[in-house]
């Protein structure tokens, strides 16, 4: 059963850059807005919009949250809330 914690663990970068940006620890847990969900992440894998995230050459940047950045976009898990 998900228990309700503020925190959670998360690959993520605070800044762009090279694979020594990468970070692994904890992150507040997000809340999710109208039309969201709420995933508990099982498994996650790297795929190539990852890795341009983290060098800073994502086309859609000013479409990403502001740092830390999450990363890990394919992912399989748990639906633990929706609004």
């Amino acid at each position: 059963m998900y228990k309700d914690r503020p925190e959670m663990n998360g690959i993520y970068i605070t800044k762009y850059g090279g694979s020594d940006q990468v970070l692994y620890g904890p992150l507040p847990r997000p809340e999710p807005k109208s039309g969201q969900l709420l995933v508990r992440v099982r498994a996650a894998a790297v795929n190539p919009r990852d890795w341009i995230v983290r060098d800073g050459r994502y086309v859609f940047k000013l479409a990403l949250p502001r740092f830390p950045i999450t990363l890990g976009s394919d992912l399989s898990g748990e639906v633990v809330k929706c609004d």
